[in-house]
């Protein structure tokens, strides 16, 4: 692969890797902060009302955004200014309607939602709060994907990653110090969310100017976008719906209680795809970019650079939740320490999700979005199906099996698509030494660990693991894992940072496949 490829896309996933870092960091601060401060039945409330608003927001969105990212990158490789504003313009338009009719439809049917299908009355308010800001969210999406599509990764981090999860973090501890209990957690996630789209306007303004230009005269692509997005769209219901229906039948059968207890384990669990995070959506500029000059097979060289970096990142995160559970669970407190194995169950199906790379994206490339919308139909209807027959006969493991297991069959058939799209299977041989020196690395210390008694301390676990990441490093170095293509990441690195790494660069040359 051509190495300007390669530092096209290390050079944004790396900016969006540290981004993500720190957001899911706050992200989950701020469950932990309701977790542990109001305990697993209010906790459980306000899991439901960040489920309510991924599923709104998807209808709010109608997959207009992804398709402004997909256009602007698309029309950028001609230099068309004109058909680029078109497309931004078009999309804000696009958004404005439904997201203000799913506002009100929901504002209004609050209590019915509530109290019938979730037979929790205190969710009201917080479902309310969410709906408000659901136009501001969805401008502020139309903005960051337009951003993205000139490869400006940052600015999404600034204002949609950081400044939201840092002052939802903030402003839960005042209003819970005031005594606002999950009612002020709430509203501190409303505002945060909501009030990110000045940011984002700010820097879509600031990359691309012309969009917001009166006198520039525009077309209006309604056609194109739209014919594009919907498939995106119907397939978002269904993956949002699908990827929350373990909250939302939890909360039917059971209870706010075990919601709040479930919601500890996942998002520890969904700590192995924001590596597949970071490197999809500057995939996807750079994918749509080669599709458009014909190159099939870099595309798919770049995807599997992309799956390898993701593998470098999940795999040894994976082994660390396998063997640590409850350590990762004292982060929400004693109790919680119940969910280890859902833990663990969760942990195999999100790095099953995490592995197979950023598949929505290579489709989008490659223009054929239908392919999303019939594979978010499969996995969605098979993990409403398994939550709803495990969830009665297992209670809350039930629900962890039906995800690992709908990831599991969506792995196998993302796999068959990807390949056949690009060509190429999405995985290069050395992700299983990858596998390998993970758990190799994992072993010594889970053994002093259990030798010392300290297999369930959190502080055990931080102070071990520079220890833990030295051992994977000199693994993946003395097993030739790391390529000579490994070398153009490195320097850049080098040239970002400022950090010397001759000695490193040396190494790795001399151990590098």
């Amino acid at each position: 692969m051509e190495k300007k490829i390669v530092k096209s896309i290390f050079k944004g996933g790396t900016i969006v890797f540290l981004g993500l870092v720190i957001s899911k960091i706050f992200g989950l601060l701020y469950r932990v902060v309701v977790g542990r401060t109001l305990g697993p039945e209010e906790y459980g409330i306000i899991s439901v009302m960040m489920a309510v608003s991924s599923v709104i927001g998807v209808l709010a969105f109608i997959g207009i955004p992804n398709g402004v990212q997909k256009y602007v990158a698309e029309y950028r490789g001609t230099n068309d200014i004109e058909k680029q504003a078109g497309i931004v313009r078009t999309g804000l338009l696009l958004v404005t309607i439904p997201s203000v009719i799913v506002m009100l439809i929901v504002f209004i049917l609050a209590p019915w939602i509530a109290t019938e299908l979730f037979n929790e009355p205190r969710a009201i308010w917080p479902i309310r709060f969410v709906a408000l800001i659901l136009p501001l969210r969805a401008y502020r999406k139309v903005f960051y994907r337009t951003t993205d599509a000139y490869e400006k990764m940052q600015y999404k981090i600034y204002a949609n990653q950081l400044y939201a999860n840092i002052s939802k973090v903030i402003l839960t501890l005042v209003f819970i110090g005031l005594g606002f209990n999950y009612i002020g957690a709430a509203i501190a996630y409303a505002f945060a969310w909501g009030s990110a789209v000045v940011l984002s306007g700010y820097f879509a303004y600031k990359v691309f100017p012309e969009a917001f230009k009166v006198s520039l005269k525009t077309e209006k692509e309604y056609s194109k976008l739209f014919q594009h997005s919907w498939p995106l769209f119907a397939a978002g219901i269904l993956a949002s719906v699908a990827g929350y229906i373990d909250t939302f039948m939890l909360q039917a059968f059971l209870g706010s209680e075990e919601v709040g207890l479930y919601n500890s384990a996942y998002p520890l669990a969904a700590v192995l795809t924001f590596s597949g995070s970071a490197l999809g959506s500057i995939y996807l500029s750079n994918a749509s970019k080669l599709f458009g000059e014909g190159k099939k097979d870099e595309l798919a060289e770049a995807y599997r650079l992309v799956t390898k970096w993701i593998g470098y990142i999940s795999l040894p995160l994976f082994s660390v939740i396998i063997l640590f559970p409850q350590a990762l669970l004292q982060l929400f407190g004693p109790d919680y320490l119940g969910m280890a194995n859902v833990l663990r169950v969760l942990a195999l199906g999100f790095l099953l999700s995490a592995l197979i790379g950023p598949t929505s994206k290579i489709i989008q490339a490659v223009d054929k979005t239908k392919y999303k919308l019939y594979l978010t139909l499969f996995i969605g209807t098979t993990n409403i199906l398994l939550n709803y027959l495990l969830i009665p006969v297992y209670g809350i493991i039930g629900a962890a099996y039906a995800t690992a297991l709908t990831f599991g069959f969506g792995f196998i058939l993302k796999t068959i698509i990807v390949t056949y799209l690009s060509g190429k299977t999405p995985f290069r041989p050395v992700l299983i030494k990858i596998m390998l020196s993970s758990l190799a690395a994992a072993a010594p210390i889970f053994l002093l660990s259990y030798l010392t008694s300290y297999k369930n301390s959190l502080l055990y676990l931080v102070i071990i693991m520079p220890l833990y990441g030295l051992i994977y490093l000199y693994l993946l170095l003395f097993t030739r894992t790391i390529q000579i293509e490994d070398l153009v990441v490195l320097k850049y690195i080098k040239r970002v940072t400022g950090i010397e790494s001759e000695k490193l660069e040396a190494i790795v040359k001399k151990y590098a496949n």
